[in-house]
């Protein structure tokens, strides 16, 4: 289990939030998962790429996160995941840093529902 903030993420396909809820939205409580190995190489500065995932369930609207394991921390990547299609994910990600970097490991996705 991974603890992040007051949230409880498990494997089980469901999380639990503490009682905090904004005026019209419930939290979620369900969360679909998907993945992809992502090899860019050598990634120029500054530049901007997208992935496409295949997300079973997952439908227009719904929240999205995304992550890759093989990003180095000290150069700033940014990720931006969205539901573009039914049970697909497009996740495009920016090279934030003034040098060269690799990308090279799996691209994970979580879709809230």
């Amino acid at each position: 289990m991974l603890e992040l903030g007051t949230a409880a993420f498990q494997d089980s396909g469901t999380f639990a939030v503490a009682a905090h809820t904004h005026a019209g939205y419930e939290p979620a409580t369900n969360f679909l998962r998907g993945s992809a190995t992502l090899n860019n190489g050598s990634v120029s500065p500054a530049s901007i790429y997208s992935a496409t995932v295949t997300v079973t369930g997952a439908a227009l609207g719904d929240p999205c996160v995304a992550n890759h394991t093989g990003f180095t921390p000290s150069i700033m990547w940014t990720f931006n995941a969205q539901v573009t299609a039914a049970d697909t994910v497009t996740v495009r990600y920016y090279h934030n840093s003034g040098e060269s970097a690799v990308l090279s490991g799996t691209l994970k996705i979580i879709v809230f529902k």
